[in-house]
C-alpha cells in the first residue's frame, strides 16, 4: 500500500565507505484478530559519544575507548575502562601505548594523601 513511505538512507562513513539503510516491515496481528498491523522502520541503533569525565560513576554494556593521544590527565584510562560491567563490549581504538605506561604509575599526591589518612583510626560504626 506505501511501498515508497520510507525512502532507503544511505550513510557515509570516514572508515568504511558508504552504507546503505533498507527499510524494514514487520507484521503482526491486530486486536481481536481483525487483520494485520504493519510496522515500517528503518534499522537504526543509537549511539552517542561521551567524556570520559562524564561516564563516572556510570556503568555500560559496551563502549568504543580511545585510548590515544587524547589522554591528558592520570587515570584517565582507567576511569573509562573500568566503566564497563565486563570485557566482552570493549573495543578499544586508537591505542597509545606510551601514553598508557608512566615511570610513575600512580599520581603521587593521591598515594601521600592515603597514607596520611591511613594514620587516623576508622570512625565508629553505628
Amino acid at each position: 500500500m506505501y511501498d515508497n513511505d520510507i525512502p532507503d538512507l544511505q550513510i557515509e562513513f570516514d572508515r568504511v565507505g558508504i552504507h546503505r539503510l533498507t527499510p524494514i516491515a514487520v507484521k503482526f496481528p491486530s486486536v481481536k484478530n481483525k487483520g494485520t498491523i504493519e510496522r515500517r522502520m528503518l534499522p537504526i541503533v543509537l549511539y552517542w559519544a561521551c567524556a570520559v569525565h562524564k561516564m563516572q560513576g556510570c556503568t555500560v554494556d559496551k563502549a568504543v575507548i580511545n585510548l590515544g593521544s587524547n589522554l591528558f590527565a592520570d587515570g584517565q584510562a582507567y576511569v573509562a575502562l573500568s566503566r564497563l560491567r565486563s570485557l566482552d563490549g570493549l573495543r578499544i581504538e586508537d591505542l597509545d601505548c606510551l601514553k598508557l605506561t608512566r615511570t610513575t604509575p600512580c599520581n603521587e599526591d593521591a598515594l601521600e594523601e592515603m597514607e596520611r589518612m591511613r594514620k587516623y583510626p576508622p570512625a565508629p560504626r553505628p
